[in-house]
């Protein structure tokens, strides 16, 4: 049947056109005949998958017709499952993938196993800052992409290949790392030789500024530790910084675990008093309360600061005072302290302008300044403070001397604070933020004050023989204001007034005339 099968006359190679049965007849030119009955079955379907694979990857070949085997032309390029079709590569080339039918009817497909790129070493080397090193690759392919790794976790940015070594960069963060390299055009990745492990346990960043770039950037770093327990806190530890090429970075190695957080200053900046930068907590914030606070577990933390920077606006005005320290409320002998970090800060917009600190006789000084509203706002980490109220100079009171404070030990406090010294005559002339008149008195005393922290104040008086003779509670609720106060019928003569509140601690001669 020629719908079955078709027959060369000549040369005998029957084609198969449709299934079934069909007898080919042979005659000689005797006219004697042979007959052979051939079936034609049906052909595997066409293979269906992937005409590419990677060296050391797979791919999977599938066929619609069931029952065939797999078998590659040359297992040295690429292996073939022959149940499943799943394909190997092994070697660059090509290779001709074959499924068979049990009736020896068979179908190809072919395969090109693409390479994977050179491999090149991946190798560290030290950093001239800290214990961060470099993480370089010796060498690269063009049209090869670079990624590097620490774990699974990509790390920076992936690198096209140019035919010279990479360098990845610094890196400081715990881990191993790798790299890997992938064929712009197959797609085909490996992982480049060697790693380099970090074991990290450091705590450390990098420092910028808010404004233009200082002459030098040397800086040093102070590490303070909070203990959650007693909720105090303790510097630990201080390093000087190190150039990461431009930016100053720091490093504290072996640290335990626990909450950190970090202050920085220029070692050569700008002078107290002066536009600049000023000491700053990490990440960017004056006060240590408000600071970042870095939870170290053993591993690698970073704390990275931006310094804050003030501009003193020039003029003739001039703000000081005094800073002492003591127990609390009713210490006698205020003692000054030395060393207190001071901000002036700008009362409008509360920028930081610039700092100083207390000199050993606890005075501090803003001078050249113009005319304006001011606040001064001392701090010392583990101390919580209360700024002065606003401060305004002017061409009429261009100079203000008496904002004085008093750090106290036993509330872990700095307040505004009121310093009189005892014996004179006449408190209203004497006594810069508290004005107590008239002196001599008879029915009635004022109490005045400015710039004072707000809270209950105790007023008492006694006689020369230390008898209390009348005492009255007033409330300052507001830093500055007055009350009146009515004496009781007291004889004429002389008398010890004293006034004591969270911020103030004054003691004077009154004199009583009826």
């Amino acid at each position: 049947m020629v719908s079955v099968a078709a027959i060369g006359t000549a040369s005998g190679i029957a084609t198969g056109l449709t299934t079934g049965t069909t007898t080919i007849t042979y005659t000689n030119t005797y006219g004697c005949i042979a007959t052979k009955t051939i079936s034609v079955v049906s052909a595997p379907a066409a293979i269906t998958g992937s005409t590419d694979v990677c060296v050391g990857s797979t791919t999977t070949l599938a066929d619609a017709t069931t029952g065939g085997t797999w078998s590659s032309s040359a297992a040295g390029v690429a292996t073939v499952d022959a149940t499943t079709g799943v394909v190997t590569g092994v070697a660059a080339g090509t290779t001709t993938i074959t499924y068979t039918l049990s009736s020896g009817c068979y179908v190809t497909h072919a395969i090109t196993v693409d390479p994977l790129p050179v491999t090149y070493t991946l190798s560290s080397s030290s950093s001239s800052c800290g214990s961060a090193v470099h993480i370089i690759l010796s060498g690269s392919s063009a049209g090869v992409i670079y990624q590097l790794y620490n774990g699974s976790t990509a790390v920076g940015s992936a690198i096209s290949g140019t035919g010279s070594a990479i360098d990845f960069g610094i890196f400081s963060t715990a881990g191993t790392y790798v790299a890997t390299a992938a064929s712009a055009t197959t797609g085909c990745t490996t992982t480049m030789s060697g790693s380099v492990t970090i074991s990290g346990n450091i705590i450390s960043g990098d420092i910028s500024f808010s404004s233009t770039l200082p002459d030098t950037l040397d800086m040093k770093v102070w590490l303070i530790q909070y203990d959650a327990t007693d909720s105090s806190l303790m510097a630990t530890d201080s390093v000087l910084t190190c150039l990461s090429g431009s930016t100053p970075h720091y490093e504290f190695s072996g640290k335990p675990s626990g909450n950190y957080m970090v202050k920085a200053k220029l070692i050569y900046g700008n002078p107290p008093g002066s536009t600049g930068y000023i000491p700053t907590y990490g990440a960017s914030s004056i006060h240590w309360d408000s600071a970042s606070t870095i939870v170290h577990t053993g591993g690698t933390s970073t704390q990275n600061i931006t310094m804050i920077h003030g501009t003193v606006p020039a003029g003739p005005g001039f703000i000081g005072g005094l800073i002492v320290s003591g127990a609390g409320r009713g210490t006698t002998g205020e003692v000054p302290y030395a060393g207190m970090l001071v901000y002036l800060k700008d009362a409008a917009t509360g920028n930081i302008i610039t700092y100083t600190y207390s000199s050993s006789t606890g005075a501090y000084s803003f001078s050249g300044i113009a005319y304006g509203s001011y606040i001064v706002d001392p701090v010392e980490y583990h101390y919580y403070t209360t700024p002065s109220s606003v401060i305004t100079l002017s061409a009429s009171t261009p100079s203000v001397t008496t904002v004085n404070f008093k750090r106290r030990i036993t509330y872990g406090t700095i307040v505004p604070f009121l310093i009189i010294t005892t014996g004179g005559t006449n408190p209203a002339s004497s006594a810069s933020g508290l004005s107590v008149y008239p002196n001599p008195a008879s029915n009635y005393l004022t109490i005045q004050w400015n710039n004072q922290a707000m809270g209950n104040a105790t007023a008492v008086i006694t006689d020369v023989t230390g008898r209390e003779v009348f005492k009255s509670t007033f409330e300052m609720n507001t830093a500055s204001g007055q009350t009146q106060l009515s004496l009781p019928a007291l004889n004429n003569g002389m008398y010890i007034m004293s006034i004591k509140s969270n911020g103030i601690s004054y003691t004077e001669r009154l004199t009583v005339e009826q």
